[in-house]
């Protein structure tokens, strides 16, 4: 029967004349369905069931009205209704109305909420999460990566993701009212919807009208339908238009009162499929429930009312990626818009009922699904770029990046453009421990690459983007390139389109991550013909030679089953690889949440060789009965081939979809998946999708591919589902799999049976161009993953032709290790170790050292050596310049040898320093606990300076961490320290290490070094370190402590005497009197070494120079005669030409060298030459006490 409301909409709909401000439905539309219940469930309607819930048509209480019924007052409830009409949301118009009722169920607070859906794939079986999705999370099991448009009816406040409503809290504590805009969200109740408004009170609105609950009748209900609440929705060209009216906007005896119909929200919608859609309603309860239904539904459909134009084609413009409007005309001559998206609306004229004409933008950001942006504080170096200024400057604040790539478009006339693009590097893992650049770019215009593998960091160096280049990349240093591109007209247009993409070349994984921080472009003429031309730069290989032979042979036939095979090396997590049955297996379909690899250890070399790896791939699924789809038991998730840079035969990632891939890291792998996990990873199939097949990528540093065989041909699936046929994995004979590696290209050939039992390949069925991989040495694996679901994944029959990695190639690694032999044994004596963290080849020294405070300035690059060794062990490490010792703590324990990384994103220490500038990274990692370094010295006197820098939250204040140090066993004092306990009026703390000079507290050190009031509590700039606030109790944040998150360092003049140098530092002695730290370990962040003086008592010699000149021959024996007899010069060193260590220059002195040299005589006394041309090692000091020297000693000689 339908409605009161009913007819007088219809009557409405009818009259020649509309209310005032009330908008014409229907017109030049088709009712496709009109639905009052009142004859039970319609036709075809699919309905779906989960928990507790249930569709069904019930009287709404007043005894005369029926009603489709949502949730019926129970807990856990979750129902779909799909009507199998189909509609053209992309490009006709949609209106929608219907009444809706959310009333109170048997929870003292009414839970959760209702929705109308569109979905894109005529699912009429189709449901999502209960609760507080709504019914649309993770609608399909999809993860988020299905398609739909939602209109939300919320009644339960899910903490900080909801937004305030003037209903919250008027129902029970938890209770709100909200209307939102849901689309393509995997979990709505922890997402910020995009359009949301404000709707009649739901439940004051039901309780208004009557309970469909006899039981809760007081005779005061209304049944009337304008006590509903109605909705009007509108969907045209991209808006969504909702209106709603009816009910109350609370209680009437709390002061209530109607609601007159009006627009609620109005929204642009994401892209909408071109696919026919469903309409469907959910409703769910959770916890708490609630009555819902709804009533009286009219669709309608017909042509769009909308029209759509782009801005007129422009020849100059520019976008400030991800940040506003800069005019940087007078500086670099060019201007920059706000970013914004492509397409995005910028004006609209007329209404949405007569006609609506709506302008969007033709420059701006492409959307890839994974579109990000991000500010960087740190100031940035422009020197890079002619004229830059202050206005240039503010295009380096942010930057647009993704995991996809950064896409700009704009609709221009045809000619030649010149075309800006700008960056400033300032991810701090885009530049490696070696100085290179490790985010990489590969930069297209209008499909022409112009920079391939290309570091920005780099190219702010040293001009060019090489990542090769050592100890070139820098952050925070703007560069910028200018190319030129033509742009041709769209066919029988007069307007083309100019294209920027900045690729991701980390399959979705950083620091790969696509980025830019401007660019602008001008038309300089008319189209040449010629390709792109300016700045290009592509760092690619030369193809690589053919390996001299098949290097890995391995069938795995006659090994003991259970076992690692010989020559690989397994890591596991709940399944270790091992032969069964004459065949490797990487994951068992007996164990879930599984990680695995097998990683050979004869390593391969792929920088200067080709590669080729077959193999035979065999996957079964035992649990499914040999079905890879069977309901609940569906195969996952499968096995890759891998190649790294490098010889870690430890490398394994996360078990599921990771497939145990080792992540971030450099190479490239080859999966074979069986499991789709949305939308993430770019997976176009799994046995938990409509599209039941395996399918396989190729990736580079991450689990994203960066193209899958779908992709690469769309034919390549079953038959079945609409392919010319694709190998089935499952099948007992298996697949051969082929894979070719040439200098970052990679081929995928596949040879197997198709599921209809035909021959497929051997064929090609994936190619990608990846990041090259540089070095000599790379390790090959196979690596697999389970999650909840299961199943056996084996090769066989391992052949791969290949270069055997060479090791002793020159490399970034050997070449710093060099450079730090040279400079602490044969140049400058200086040494440089990096506490607690890895080789630093480029950092920046200040040599001499500045004083202790406010030096800017960096100094020489040098090598830090690195120190890494940690997790708890009691035995001493190091290497062949150092050994770091735990020592025991005060109460007899040992913490072990600890390292800890301390990067809070940049370090800022305000200030440097002595001898470290700001950048510098040993700061990002630390030594801590009772600890004791030994470095073996040459006796001398040595400048030793200590580095520290406090990052934990717990001891941010001063006085919360100090303790002892030691140098040649000696404590060392004279440490100044604050006295908390009075600041300018305001209480402070006692600070426990006052009066104790000697204890060191690095954090109240720096405080004296950085403030400008030292003591006084006075503010420094903020350093925008998040860690525990007020540390001091001084009422100064944290990021104001000016001791907090800021370098300090010691020097010291040692004299040794004992061949070693030692540093060790100690805790408190609380026995002793004392007193505690907040934390007792003490902690360091790097130390260097230099050598200022020999030691006391004199030169090193060798005997026999008489001259000094390095080597001993017939000139040496001549220098004592004519000193003693001619009148000469005296000898260079006198210790050497005294021969026969008498105390005195004499004849026989000379006799001893010429019999020596030519007649086999005895040699010298010592320190004795062991030949004329003697080394370092034969050097020495004088023994007796003569009274004679050295005055200038032979250069060999230290």
């Amino acid at each position: 029967m339908a409605s009161e409301y009913r007819a007088f909409i219809l009557l409405a709909c009818l009259a020649i004349v509309p209310f005032p401000q009330t908008p014409v439905i229907g017109g030049d539309v088709e009712v496709v369905i009109e639905e009052d219940f009142e004859d039970g469930l319609p036709d075809g309607l699919g309905i779906v069931s989960q928990g507790s819930g249930r569709i069904e048509v019930v009287d709404d209480g007043s005894g005369n009205n029926r009603v489709l019924s949502l949730t019926q007052a129970e807990a856990s409830q979750g129902a779909w209704a799909w009507f199998p009409q189909e509609f053209d949301l992309s490009e006709k118009r949609v209106e929608i109305e219907f009444d809706l009722f959310i009333g109170v169920g048997s929870s003292a607070v009414p839970a959760d909420g209702a929705s109308v859906i569109f979905q894109f794939d005529n699912d009429l079986q189709a449901f999502g999460n209960i609760g507080g999705d709504l019914g649309v999370g993770n609608l399909r099991g999809a993860a988020g990566s299905y398609e739909y448009i939602s209109l939300g009816f919320d009644i339960w406040d899910n903490g900080a993701a909801d937004r305030e409503t003037r209903c919250d809290g008027r129902h029970g504590a938890q209770s709100t009212c909200d209307v939102e805009v849901i689309q393509n969200q995997a979990a709505p109740h922890l997402a910020t919807p995009p359009a949301v408004g404000d709707p009649p009170d739901f439940i004051s609105s039901a309780a208004v009208y009557g309970s469909p609950d006899l039981n809760v009748h007081t005779g005061e209900e209304t049944f009337d339908t304008d006590d509903l609440v109605h909705v009007s929705i509108v969907f045209d060209g991209g808006v969504m238009r909702v209106r709603m009216g009816g009910g109350w906007t609370d209680l009437p005896q709390r002061g209530g009162e109607p609601v007159e119909e009006g627009v609620v929200l109005d929204y642009s919608t994401e892209a909408l499929p071109s696919r026919p859609a469903n309409i469907g309603f959910a409703g769910t309860t959770g916890g708490a429930n609630a009555w819902q239904w709804i009533d009286n539904l009219v669709v309608r459909e017909g042509p769009t009312r909308v029209t759509r134009a782009p801005e007129p084609p422009r020849v100059e413009g520019g976008i400030n990626c991800a940040s506003r409007r800069v005019n940087a005309s007078d500086e670099i001559g060019l201007s920059f818009l706000a970013d914004r998206p492509f397409g995005v609306e910028l004006r609209r004229e007329g209404n949405l009922e007569d006609g609506l004409l709506i302008t969007s933008s033709s420059f701006g950001r492409v959307s890839t699904g994974a579109d990000y942006s991000n500010t960087n504080t740190r100031p940035v170096d422009l020197s890079g770029i002619e004229g830059a200024g202050i206005n240039t400057s503010r295009l380096f604040i942010s930057d647009a990046w993704s995991t996809i790539g950064v896409e700009y478009q704009a609709r221009v006339l045809p000619g030649r453009y010149d075309v800006n693009l700008f960056w400033s590097e300032n991810f701090l893992e885009a530049v490696n421990h070696f100085g290179q650049g490790t985010k990489l770019y590969s930069v297209y215009l209008n499909d022409e690459k112009v920079l391939c593998n290309w570091s920005a960091a780099a190219a702010a160096g040293v001009g060019s983007g090489d990542p090769r280049t050592p100890c070139a990349a820098v952050l925070n240093k703007a560069v910028r390139r200018i190319f030129q591109v033509d742009v041709a007209a769209v066919a029988g247009e007069d307007y083309g389109h100019l294209r920027v993409l900045v690729d991701d070349l980390g399959g979705g994984n950083p620091p790969e991550n696509a980025a830019l921080n401007a660019f602008a472009f001008r038309r300089i003429g008319d189209a040449t013909g010629e390709s792109a031309g300016g700045e290009l730069e592509c760092i690619e290989k030369e193809p690589g030679a053919e390996p001299p032979g098949t290097l890995i042979e391995e069938t795995f036939d006659g090994l003991v089953d259970g076992d690692c095979p010989p020559g690989m090396a397994c890591n596991s997590v709940n399944f270790m690889p091992a032969v069964i049955g004459g065949r490797l297996r990487i994951t068992d379909d007996a164990v879930r949440s599984g990680a695995s690899s097998a990683l050979y250890e004869e390593t391969v070399n792929v920088c200067d060789y080709t590669l080729a790896a077959e193999f035979d791939l065999f996957l079964e699924n035992p649990d499914g009965g040999g079905d890879p789809a069977a309901p609940g038991a569906e195969a996952a998730d499968g096995a890759a081939f891998f190649l790294l840079e490098g010889s870690d035969t430890s490398a394994l990632g996360l078990g599921g979809g990771n497939l145990g891939l080792p992540a971030d890291r450099s190479g490239f792998a080859v999966e074979f998946d069986t499991w789709s996990n949305g939308d993430c990873c770019n997976e176009p199939s799994g046995f938990n999708t409509a599209n039941k097949f395996t399918h396989v990528g190729i990736q580079a540093s991450g689990v994203v591919s960066e193209i899958n065989h779908v992709q690469y041909n769309p034919d390549f699936r079953p038959v079945s589902f609409g392919g010319t046929g694709w190998p089935d994995f499952f099948s007992p004979a298996g697949v051969h799999v082929r894979i070719e590696y040439d200098a970052g290209h990679v081929t995928v050939i596949l040879d197997g049976t198709t599921a209809e039992g035909d021959a497929f390949g051997p064929e090609i069925v994936c190619e990608a161009d990846l990041v090259p991989i540089f070095s000599p040495v790379a390790t090959i694996g196979f690596c697999g993953g389970t999650g909840g679901r299961t199943q056996h994944t084996e090769v066989d029959n391992v052949f791969i032709d290949a270069a055997r990695g060479n090791p002793a190639a020159a490399n970034v690694a050997s070449v710093a290790l060099e450079r730090v032999r040279e400079l602490w044994r044969d140049s400058r004596g200086e040494l440089y170790i990096n506490c607690g963290g890895p080789l630093l080849s480029c950092s920046a020294t200040q040599n001499p050292a500045p004083e202790m405070v406010g030096a800017r300035f960096t100094g020489n690059r040098v090598v830090w050596i690195g120190d890494e060794e940690g997790g708890g062990g009691l035995l001493p490490a190091g290497n062949e310049l150092f050994t770091v010792t735990p020592l025991p703590n005060r109460d007899g324990s040992n913490s072990g040898l600890q390292t800890a990384l301390t990067d809070m994103g940049y370090w800022d220490a305000r200030g440097t320093s002595p001898g470290v500038n700001d950048d510098d990274r040993i700061f990002h990692s630390e030594r801590w606990a009772d600890q004791e370094y030994e470095i073996p010295v040459e006796n001398g006197e040595y400048e030793v300076t200590l580095y520290f820098a406090n990052s934990y939250s717990g001891t941010a204040g001063t006085g919360r961490r100090f303790f002892h140090v030691l140098l040649e066993g000696d404590e060392q004092g004279g440490f100044e320290h604050c006295d908390l306990s009075n600041d300018l009026g305001v209480q402070g703390r006692p600070n426990p290490v006052f009066g104790f000079d000697n204890l060191y507290d690095p954090v109240g050190h720096a405080e004296m070094l950085y403030s400008p009031d030292p003591c006084n509590f006075a503010e420094c700039d903020n350093n925008g370190v998040d860690v525990e606030n007020d540390p001091d109790i001084d009422r100064i944040p944290a990021g104001l402590e000016c001791g907090n998150a800021a370098a300090s360092a010691l020097r010291y003049s040692i004299a040794v005497n004992d061949g070693a140098l030692n540093i060790a530092l100690t805790e408190p002695d609380i026995a002793g009197g004392e007193p505690a730290a907040g934390d007792m370990n003490p902690k360091m962040s790097g130390i260097s070494v230099r050598r200022t003086g020999d030691a006391p008592g004199g030169s090193t010699f060798v005997r026999g120079d008489a001259n000094s000149d390095g080597s001993i021959n017939l000139t040496d024996g001549v220098i004592p005669l004519l000193y003693l007899f001619s009148g000469g010069a005296p000898p260079a060193c006198a210790d050497s030409a005294d021969a026969n260590d008498s105390g005195n220059i004499e004849i026989t002195d000379a006799i001893i060298i010429f019999s020596w040299l030519f007649t086999g005589g005895a040699a010298p006394e010592e320190p004795s030459p062991l030949s004329p041309g003697y080394t370092k090692a034969e050097c020495g000091e004088d023994s007796t006490e003569d009274g004679i020297g050295c005055e200038n000693p032979s250069p060999v000689c230290p």
